[in-house]
């Protein structure tokens, strides 16, 4: 089975491109493997599904005069080559956000016109979700694992990234739990 990786993928430009773009990216129900559609929406010739990210896309579209929003689950990996592409064969930006727990990874990619990267961030899921929104990752998702810790000093090592307030918070959590 594969790990989902969950996909925020956004596109600025030309609103008559966009429109272009989000109806060859609707036609994916037509195609039985992901690199005849990424070649039929980039006019590439790729042979592998891997030239555009997952093996497969499940995704949903959200769409404004000024934006092209698709986000949705791949499997394994993001659909990096995808964006940078589309963003190369339109004269488009793009951003793709990622995450994935079971590899452990997350991040973000911004290109520019030519399907150059401006910005890249990579780190481990768990920090990518804290940079994200810390209070929803420490209360719904840290807190749950206290108890799979012997001591804390082992767990906070494990979460370096937290704040120094968070770090408080997980030391008073543990010492509630283990006593």
């Amino acid at each position: 089975m594969a790990n989902n990786c969950y996909n925020w993928i956004m596109f600025s430009g030309d609103p008559d491109t966009l429109k272009e773009i989000k109806n060859k990216i609707n036609s994916y129900n037509e195609y039985d493997y992901v690199a005849e559609w990424g070649n039929f929406i980039t006019g590439n010739k790729h042979d592998h599904y891997e030239s555009y990210g997952g093996r497969w896309f499940e995704f949903s579209i959200d769409d404004d005069e000024d934006d092209l929003v698709i986000q949705g689950d791949s499997a394994w990996t993001p659909m990096i080559g995808l964006v940078m592409e589309i963003c190369e064969a339109y004269a488009v930006k793009g951003i793709i956000e990622y995450e994935e727990s079971g590899n452990d990874f997350g991040g973000m990619i911004s290109f520019d016109t030519d399907g150059c990267t401006i910005e890249e961030v990579n780190m481990s899921y768990g920090e990518w979700r804290y940079r994200n929104d810390p209070e929803e990752y420490f209360q719904y998702d840290l807190l749950e694992y206290v108890g799979d810790y012997d001591d804390y000093d082992s767990m906070v090592g494990d979460y370096n990234f937290l704040s120094d307030e968070h770090k408080k918070e997980l030391k008073h959590e543990f010492t509630r739990q283990i006593s």
